[in-house]
């Protein structure tokens, strides 16, 4: 997954909906010191980056497409504040449902239980790959974030 920085003024936006931390925002608009306008469509965010949203204001805000939607994870203010939030509680949902399924299929084959259904076994540890995926990806972005300081702007 790659991160896109973006450095310039962010417009303040409201989130259409802002629920258990997680705020998704119709439209955000970040204007580069060059004047051109970038707008961005459905982005998520987590606290305390929705927060810096509503405020707007000038900044590196730092972009990432992951499970389908483009979130902003983080946000450095020009007084060296910085603000880092992933967006997704998504990777403890598909783990633990992946880790369910595994179980299902280990006392189907493992143990001989017939009656359980196939699909779940089969699913499953394909969902805890996804999970793991997930998770790795999340932390790139941490990675990625963290490893762009302001002395290597």
């Amino acid at each position: 997954m790659a991160v896109e920085i973006v450095e310039g003024t962010l417009e303040p936006g409201q989130p259409k909906r802002n629920k258990r931390g997680y705020g998704l925002f119709p439209e955000l608009t970040i204007r580069t010191a060059g004047g051109q306008a970038r707008t961005f469509t459905k982005v998520v965010s987590g606290e305390p980056v929705t927060s810096q949203i509503i405020a707007g204001g000038d900044g590196r805000f730092y972009l990432t497409r992951f499970g389908g939607g483009i979130g902003l994870i983080g946000v450095r203010r020009p007084d060296n504040s910085n603000y880092y939030s992933h967006y997704t509680n998504m990777i403890p949902v598909v783990l633990v449902v992946g880790a369910l399924g595994a179980l299902m299929g280990v006392a189907k084959f493992g143990f001989g239980v017939a009656d359980l259904p196939l699909t779940p076994a089969v699913v499953g540890p394909l969902l805890m790959i996804a999970g793991f995926y997930f998770s790795s990806q999340k932390n790139a972005a941490r990675r990625a974030f963290e490893a762009d300081t302001p002395s290597s702007a």
